[in-house]
């Protein structure tokens, strides 16, 4: 009777709400109203809408209820409103939303006056098809041109662009402002990006002499090895050096020998620049080096110093790393910019090939000062005690106070609360565009303190302050990481690494390509896994329960660390990107693990493992244990696994 009489009491109070000035009611009060009204907005119950919302002036959110009542009748909202409330919300998030959307309704109902008088073109930025309509607009207003002066950067793409563009293009072309070498540039970019319908598609508006050699250029598209004929070219053709080289670079795609073969051949029968030579280099050594071949070595030496790209030096570097050929290591390192040399896998490796003793533990030294990969790998060398540099971000309950009371941040706050992260994301992008690094920094210690830890750890990343390791490292979900590590014979901190690394201990986090929760288990793995534990599993989303989550992901982690004898780089690997991956990256004879790790072909992969490594010392060091050296966890790779 009594638990009857509670509900009845706790109804009430929800009816009587809504009726209660706004003064009167807390934060909690008021987030029951701004609930009940989104349910009457979206029911249309427009009375008791307007009823509820008048008691929300002064909630955080109040903006969000006066955005959906926009949009949910966008055709009939005026220009002047849509201007009072980009006046008055120009610091949400919401206000570039209701533009952009209100734009193209103006748009679809033909309203060019209207749409000019709001249309914003940095908030169209990343909207082609808004980009577009301004310039119908600006055409529909005799301002023709203002509008052709701004196709060209439309027009320059190598792939279709949207409808919105097709009647601009139109009257463009009408107006005689296509030329043949705008739509010849057009047609390049669209063979180059492989969209070879839409190249078929342009050619058709070619004179036929140009349209020829564009049909030419088609057909060593598909077919490479044309390229080869020696009457290919009977007449003088401006292509000829650009089809050739597409022919080099699209077999090169399919195959590297043959590539090489038909570039030799072709260089006895022509002759290239200096620019048009590196890039072929460039691109044959770059693939080489991506499978770990010797033979990239000579390529990318071939390159000259001001033709390399980042990539392609990078991997020049990492190939003679690889295959330790320290005569094109030092060549190689000494083609860096001043800039580059500085980051840290560099100074590892150029304190590598030091030959002066005293002079390479002064750069090992310097390097082991860091809480790093590399900073960790250089202690080693000189068996110094690993550097944690654990600095807390120095604030006041004042200054969060203070913090807590800006418009942004309660907006994140309730956000949060509501569990509605991709709007609170938003709004802490917004923040993070506009503060300054004090203020970043004292964000991240609230976010700690309201338990959003995730967005902690990006948004201390986002400062300049990067040793908080209380907000960077946190120690959560505590029992359930013990428990399952010890039952599996993991180590508690590579698990804490494992999480921290996947999901930034996030229980609700999901990934594109489908991976769920703290661990980041795929569905199919998560299933295969219980299913050996005899765990009941039937939904995707029981995996944003972090005891299970913990439990199946650490199942399989112990699982591929197994597969490899308890080789942490490789089991990483595999975790990442898969162990046919690895197999493939396996060496052809034993490979110290340092430059196994640096030569990982995929960059994500590469980063995965050596921040794992790094973040177990570091998880060790918070366990209040003593870390483990990385030259005992890194044995040297075999080729066999």
């Amino acid at each position: 009777m009594l638990k009857l009489f509670i509900i009845f009491i706790s109804f009430s109070v929800l009816l009587i709400l809504p009726f209660t000035s706004h003064a009167k009611l807390s934060q909690e009060e008021q987030r029951t109203i701004f609930l009940q009204a989104e349910k009457a907005l979206k029911k249309k119950h427009l009375t008791q809408y307007k009823k509820l919302s008048a008691q929300l002036s002064t909630y955080p959110l109040q903006v969000y209820l006066r955005y959906q009542e926009y949009t949910q009748n966008l055709s009939k909202l005026s220009a002047k409103k849509v201007k009072a409330f980009l006046t008055q919300y120009k610091d949400t998030p919401l206000a570039s939303r209701l533009q952009n959307k209100w734009l193209l309704q103006q748009a679809k109902r033909k309203q060019w006056q209207s749409f000019l008088a709001i249309y914003n073109p940095f908030t169209a930025m990343r909207n082609t098809s808004l980009q577009c309509f301004y310039l119908q607009a600006l055409l529909h207003t005799g301002k023709k041109k203002q509008a052709f002066a701004k196709v060209k950067s439309l027009w320059n793409v190598g792939k279709s662009q949207k409808k919105a563009c097709d009647p601009v293009f139109k009257a463009w072309k009408k107006a005689g402002k296509l030329t043949t070498d705008l739509l010849l540039k057009r047609i390049q970019l669209t063979i180059k990006a492989g969209n070879t319908s839409l190249t078929a598609y342009l050619s058709q508006s070619l004179p036929k002499k140009e349209r020829q050699w564009i049909n030419v250029w088609l057909k060593v598209h598909n077919n490479p090895q044309l390229a080869r004929k020696k009457n290919l070219f009977k007449k003088n053709n401006p292509y000829t050096h650009a089809i050739l080289l597409h022919a080099v670079l699209r077999q090169n795609r399919r195959n590297t020998q043959s590539a090489i073969k038909l570039w030799h051949t072709l260089t006895k029968r022509y002759t290239f620049t200096h620019q048009e030579k590196a890039q072929i280099q460039r691109t044959i050594g770059l693939k080489m080096a991506y499978k770990h071949q010797a033979e990239a070595i000579t390529w990318l030496a071939k390159v000259p110093a001001k033709e390399h790209t980042k990539a392609s030096l990078a991997w020049y570097i990492r190939t003679a790393i690889r295959y330790e050929k320290i005569p094109a290591l030092q060549r190689a390192l000494t083609l860096l910019s001043p800039t580059a040399r500085l980051k840290d896998h560099w100074q590892y490796w150029l304190a590598s090939i030091e030959k002066k003793p005293t002079v390479q533990q002064k750069k090992y030294s310097q390097l082991a000062q860091k809480r790093s990969y590399y900073g960790f790998l250089a202690a080693d060398k000189l068996d110094l005690n690993y550097k944690f540099n654990h600095t807390p971000i120095k604030t006041t309950s004042k200054q969060l106070q203070q913090l807590s009371t800006l418009p942004i941040v309660q907006r994140i706050q309730e956000l949060f609360i509501l569990k509605r992260i991709i709007n609170a994301k938003r709004e802490w992008y917004h923040f993070i565009k506009q503060s300054n690094d004090i203020q970043i920094q004292h964000l991240a210690k609230l976010l700690q303190q309201w338990g959003w830890y995730q967005q902690a750890i990006f948004t201390v990343a986002k400062s300049s302050h990067h040793n908080d390791l209380s907000i960077r490292f946190p120690l959560l979900y505590r029992k359930a990481i013990e428990r399952y590590s010890k039952q599996r014979k993991l180590e508690t901190a590579v698990t804490y690494s494992v999480i921290r690394r996947e999901s930034a201990f996030s229980p609700i986090a999901y990934s594109s390509v489908g991976a769920r929760g703290l661990m980041q288990l795929m569905p199919a793995t998560a299933k295969a896994m219980a299913k050996k534990l005899k765990l009941s599993y039937k939904r995707k989303q029981q995996l944003f329960d972090t005891n299970l989550n913990v439990k199946l992901g650490t199942y399989y982690l112990k699982q591929v660390l197994n597969r490899y004898k308890q080789h942490l780089a490789l089991g990483f690997a595999s975790y990442n990107a898969g162990p046919h991956r690895v197999k493939s990256w396996l060496p052809k004879s034993t490979l110290p693990a340092d430059q196994w790790i640096e030569t990982i072909p995929f960059t994500e992969t590469r980063e995965y493992v050596k921040n794992i490594l790094a973040y177990i010392a570091i998880y060790e060091h918070l366990l209040k244990k003593t870390p483990t050296r990385l030259k005992q966890r890194l044995p040297d790779i075999k080729n066999h696994y």
